[in-house]
């Protein structure tokens, strides 16, 4: 790995303030990282070395014995040490643009090995460029296998069980039931929006039921019963979380661990506002995944949900 680190432009050396300055503002360091060809090139036919970064990817899935300890130690860098030592540097050597540059481009490395050590997040066969941007008239085959045939005649009780009208395209059905599958980790779900007043609404499947035992409790609940929620520090993959309750107080699951951000603020600025239900209680046959699902709204005035670096688009 070492040597692929100086490809004769590390951290945007060859790059002017004004271009550096651009590429911040528009959150496409990244890009950068992905587009910089290396000097390494996968084989002899390749007309194009990958960039370093892929370059590591795709030996990091086939040479795994001898890359994985690599990048699982350089997963442990921390963030501020990083960004520390890039202050060190003299203000008459580096520009503040340059600065700012180097430590988000050293960050992004850091989340994308982090992201395939911790969590495995492999690249699809089908988009191995992850700055890509592939387009499509329809729906790519990773989403549209997400989604029920429409002549399967258990369609109808499919829709019904996650609450959509017999109408309801696609996309509807992605955005309810979060693509997800028992073959991989993908999940797909819908931008918060808010309206004139500042106000929001979402809608989720209840999460994480059965680390609490709540079987019992959820066989009681009933259809639009109103339920309650509550910021908690006690989760041990996520630390902060979203707890879902009854309101007699009975923890029944969490929301999703993407809506916790925007919820959090909610919760925490205007938590008068915050209202949850249920709005589809599903038999014991459907997936546990998908037995409770809660609406919640409230209000997020001056806040733009969805807006963190976790969900900045990666091509813009």
């Amino acid at each position: 790995m070492a040597p692929s680190f100086d490809h004769a432009s590390s951290l945007g050396r060859e790059l002017r303030d004004p271009r550096r300055s651009l590429l911040l503002n528009e959150n496409r360091v990244g890009t950068y990282v992905e587009r910089g060809a290396g000097a390494i090139f996968w084989s002899e036919e390749a007309r194009r070395g990958p960039s370093p970064l892929q370059l590591v990817r795709y030996a990091a899935m086939r040479y795994a014995d001898a890359f994985r300890p690599v990048l699982r130690k350089t997963g442990e860098l921390d963030r501020n040490a990083l960004r520390a030592v890039v202050y060190r540097v003299p203000d008459d050597w580096i520009s503040p643009s340059a600065r700012e540059f180097a430590v988000e481009m050293m960050i992004y490395t850091a989340g994308a090995k982090r992201a395939a050590e911790e969590v495995g997040f492999p690249l699809l066969l089908e988009y191995p460029d992850l700055h890509g941007n592939y387009q499509s008239h329809e729906l790519f085959p990773i989403f549209r296998n997400r989604v029920m045939n429409r002549r399967r005649p258990d369609f109808p009780d499919y829709l019904r069980s996650l609450d959509l009208p017999d109408e309801a395209d696609s996309i509807a059905i992605l955005s309810a039931n979060g693509g997800r599958r028992e073959t991989d980790s993908y999940e797909v779900f819908p931008k918060i929006e808010i309206d004139t007043d500042g106000r929001f609404q979402c809608r989720f499947f209840l999460h994480g039921s059965r680390y609490v035992n709540a079987e019992a409790r959820i066989k009681r609940l009933r259809d639009r019963e109103p339920l309650s929620v509550t910021l908690g520090q006690a989760n041990p993959v996520t630390g902060v979380a979203v707890q879902i309750r009854t309101t007699d107080h009975d923890l029944i699951g969490w929301s999703p661990r993407y809506l916790v951000p925007d919820l959090s603020v909610a919760l925490d600025k205007w938590p008068n506002d915050c209202r949850a239900m249920v709005v589809r209680l599903n038999p014991r046959l459907v997936p546990r995944s998908h037995r409770v699902q809660v609406k919640m709204q409230g209000r997020l005035q001056g806040h733009e949900p969805m807006s963190g670096r976790d969900f900045r688009p990666l091509v813009p």
